[in-house]
């Protein structure tokens, strides 16, 4: 079959345009969602403001999306994982709010103290869960009885199982609030890259295999890695708990007082960090006392004990 030149040169032009545009294109959505925010050092604005420049990435084929390629779970739901993104480039320590890949804010999980949304008010910057557990994302701003939220993993719709990051709108009823202190100094100089679970007992359960440099010198098998064992920097730094902190939440509260009082009382047994916490007296005994200077801490009242300090 005869081809004229002329042909040939289109030919040529067309994939020579595709050569050159088709890059370019790639260029510019990766850029479009990077993180331009520079950090205040206020946790709470910045990993909002962080969160703000992500709005309208859309996830790939398979689910895939750069958060889950950070986090070691490529193909994943990533509601979970777009919040830890957003907060380690938002510089929160791992102490204050966990990488995590499910919704969940119990320890283990994100850590964080949560309220029933109809009895809290949400500020910026606190994270909401759907009733089920099944979702996690932002809070932006409170309207009365609405949130506005930044949410990663869903759709106009407000699924759970979404295409992209979206401002949202739900009703603050219809949620559990998940409060990170952000005003905590962090203990923590020394942070294992992807830790899902940074816990007192047993250090780097991870949801991936990505371990910080030091501990993987020490033990490249994750799964059997004790961080009190092996890693002097994670035994010193990675947080413990605190005195008062009788029910492991991590937050000195009035329930820590009920907590005590129960375990006198023989209704529940506090044990392990919790119940060291408790000893706030230091008396190496659980009484009333104990109870008491919880609730003068919460007070404001000045007393002589390490309540609200970390464990040794």
């Amino acid at each position: 079959m005869f081809v004229s030149a002329k042909r040939v040169f289109s030919l040529a032009m067309v994939l020579l345009l595709l050569l050159v545009t088709l890059p370019f294109s790639l260029v510019v959505k990766a850029e479009e969602y990077e993180n331009t925010h520079v950090n205040t050092g206020n946790q709470r604005l910045d990993i909002i403001e962080v969160a703000k420049t992500q709005i309208g990435y859309m996830e790939e084929e398979y689910c895939y999306t750069k958060y889950g390629d950070w986090y070691g779970l490529t193909y994943e739901p990533w509601c979970a994982m777009f919040v830890s993104w957003c907060a380690r480039q938002a510089d929160v320590p791992l102490d204050v709010l966990r990488n995590c890949a499910i919704a969940a804010p119990d320890p283990g999980y994100f850590d964080i103290p949560w309220y029933d949304g109809s009895e809290y008010t949400p500020q910026t910057g606190d994270l909401f869960f759907t009733w089920d557990f099944s979702h996690v994302g932002f809070v932006y701003y409170t309207d009365g009885d609405v949130i506005h939220t930044i949410e990663g993993n869903t759709n106009i719709d407000g699924s759970d199982d979404g295409i992209g990051v979206f401002l949202r709108t739900r009703n603050v009823e219809d949620c559990w609030i998940g409060v990170p202190d952000y005003n905590y100094k962090s203990q923590q100089e020394h942070q294992c890259d992807h830790a899902a679970l940074l816990h007192y007992d047993t250090a780097h359960p991870h949801y991936s295999n990505y371990l910080c440099s030091v501990c993987k010198a020490i033990n490249p098998d994750y799964s059997t890695f004790n961080y009190s064992d092996d890693c002097v920097l994670c035994a010193e730094n990675h947080v413990k708990g605190y005195y008062g902190d009788s029910d492991g939440d991590r937050a000195v509260t009035v329930k820590d007082v009920t907590t005590i009082q129960k375990h006198i009382a023989g209704f529940v047994n506090v044990s392990g960090k919790e119940l060291l916490a408790a000893d706030t007296d230091l008396d190496l005994s659980i009484t009333i006392k104990d109870a008491t200077l919880v609730q003068k801490y919460i007070a404001g009242m000045e007393i002589n004990y390490p309540v609200g300090e970390p464990l040794p």
